[in-house]
Formats: C-alpha cells, structure tokens, sequence
C-alpha cells in the first residue's frame, strides 16, 4: 500500500541471504521493521541461528517432509528450499513483484560479496565445539552462493503457484 511503502530490493536481499544460510527458522512473526529517512519501511537484520545448521538421524529424517527446521545445510538447495510456509506470505507480497531481472541481480551482487578465500578462512577458525567437517562447509557455502541466482528463480517462481492472498502467515 503506498502509505507503507516497503523497501522490496532490501527485503529481497535479505530473503536470499537466508535462502543461503539455511535460514529456516524465521518466521515473518518474529521480522523487526524500522522506518528509513526516505519513509520506506526497511526489515532488519535478525539472528540466523539456524544458518548452516546439520541435523542427523532417523527423527530429522522423517521430519523433513514436514518441517524445514529438520533440514540439513548442504551443497545443493532443498526442494522445498527449506524455507517456512508463512514466509511466502510476504515473499508473494514484497518481493515476487519484483521482476526477474531484479531478482537476478540482487542475486548476482549477494554471492559477489563473499570470495572463496574468505569462505576457507572464515570456516577454517570456527571453533573446536563445531563437530563438522570445515571443509565441506566450505565447499557447501560455495556451492550455495555459486548456485544462488537459480535458487532465487526457483524460489520467485514457487511463491508465484499462488495469488499473494492465498498466502496466510498461519499457513506455517
């Protein structure tokens, strides 16, 4: 609505990034606003403690179907995209309207901020509590970003299979 006008090309970038990350346990509940000088509504950062999650064993399993939060940070994207239902609700309203080219290179400019050497240096310090290999982190974040503009179409094309009203936050 013009009187809440939104700053989408930020909302976008922020939905990639947690489309990245593995981000699943957001919720558009839990998404702060602050107003800009320029009197668009701008989403702030929020804590991604679910980025680069892993999960094993037979529960997380079986729970995948059902629940993204069960979903496992590898190289290639979730069907599903790993992403909460109740986030397509402002997906189909904020950012879809964007058109793909947009969608593209906001895309583009995301994965162009991290090189492969910072990706090697920032895994190769995590500390001695992560239990994972640090390699294949690595190699799965770059495979993510590598693969982010095609994520992006996926996901724009899958909030598209409904009209934004069809979509609820409690939908999740």
């Amino acid at each position: 609505r013009p009187e809440f006008p939104v700053d989408s090309v930020g909302y976008l970038t922020t939905r990639l990034f947690e489309l990245w990350t593995g981000s699943t346990d957001l919720s558009p509940e839990d998404a702060r606003w602050v107003r800009g000088t320029d009197r668009r509504w701008r989403i702030m950062p929020r804590l991604h403690a679910g980025a680069f999650a892993r999960f094993g064993g037979l529960v997380p399993l079986l729970a995948r179907p059902l629940s993204p939060l069960a979903s496992s940070y590898k190289e290639e994207f979730a069907k599903r995209l790993s992403q909460n239902p109740a986030q397509f609700a402002l997906d189909a309203r904020l950012a879809t309207p964007l058109p793909q080219a947009t969608w593209d290179s906001v895309a583009h400019a995301l994965a162009a901020r991290v090189t492969d050497e910072e990706i090697a240096s920032a895994t190769a310090v995590l500390p001695a509590g992560w239990d994972g290999d640090k390699e294949e982190l690595a190699r799965a974040i770059i495979a993510r970003r590598d693969g982010l503009v095609d994520a992006g179409r996926k996901l724009r094309e899958k909030v598209l299979e409904k009209p934004p009203e069809a979509y609820k936050l409690a939908d999740r």
